[in-house]
């Protein structure tokens, strides 16, 4: 069932020969795009030739697929993902709170899979394993509530054997150091090497509030606590106009 996304829909201008290319090749092949950088190399250059400078203006529109569902009446979302095209199939992640698999030649859909408890996945892209020991490939991913999901790149069901049912909580103790309800998020797509899966995280930018108060015949004291984070002191002086960062760990 085709979803429908954010005002701008994933428009693909590809000219007849590359679809015809596209769908003959199989995995491993060069026209594969298996990571958001395209390979290990995270140079995002493909080898491939047909479109040149001297066709570019050529090119027409095959397909498009919109990932805002039809029932969203809610504020426009905003997706910075670089889908993935293993063989003739395109993996994108939907900010709507889906996966969505699709036949890059024709642009119809193969499968969706929609997170669990609203959850929404990494808004800039996903990760693909090839499998290994009789586990199949899989597609790779974070979510804003903290949670590192593995899906079947066949079917977009979980991989049951990965962490809890194909979740792995992140939002852990020992990684939230600085008390639970601090904001902790996976914004990026992780980064796969052999079956090993590295992953940062997002904790948020810029100060939310800050906090001054003044000492007669002193320096100014401010503090800023940036989205529910670790606070920072921020002391400065007027005069020299100054700023000293402490980082302050906050339960």
């Amino acid at each position: 069932m085709r979803r429908y996304v954010p005002g701008s829909a994933l428009g693909l201008f590809v000219s007849a020969l590359c679809a015809i290319a596209a769908s003959a090749a199989g995995p491993n092949q060069a026209t594969d795009w298996r990571s958001v950088n395209y390979d290990d190399t995270a140079n995002r250059y493909s080898p491939l030739d047909q479109i040149t400078p001297q066709n570019v203006a050529t090119l027409q529109q095959v397909w498009n697929f919109h990932m805002k569902p039809a029932d969203y009446i809610g504020r426009l979302r905003e997706g910075e993902a670089i889908p993935l095209v293993i063989g003739n199939a395109m993996y994108l992640a939907s900010p709507y709170g889906a996966i969505h698999a699709l036949d890059a030649t024709t642009g119809t859909e193969k499968w969706t899979f929609t997170l669990p408890n609203n959850d929404r996945p990494a808004k800039r892209g996903l990760a693909y394993w090839p499998g290994a020991d009789g586990v199949p490939p899989s597609i790779v991913f974070g979510g804003l509530a903290g949670g590192l999901y593995s899906i079947k790149a066949s079917d977009g069901t979980f991989n049951t054997g990965f962490g809890d049912n194909g979740i792995v909580n992140l939002k852990t103790p020992e990684v939230m150091q600085t008390g639970m309800n601090a904001t902790y998020s996976l914004l990026s797509a992780p980064t796969v090497y052999k079956n090993l899966i590295i992953i940062g995280a997002g904790t948020g930018e810029g100060a939310r509030r800050l906090q001054c108060r003044h000492r007669p015949g002193r320096r100014h004291a401010c503090m800023g606590r940036a989205h529910g984070q670790a606070g920072m002191d921020l002391p400065y002086r007027a005069a020299p106009r100054r700023v000293r960062l402490r980082h302050v760990a906050r339960g």
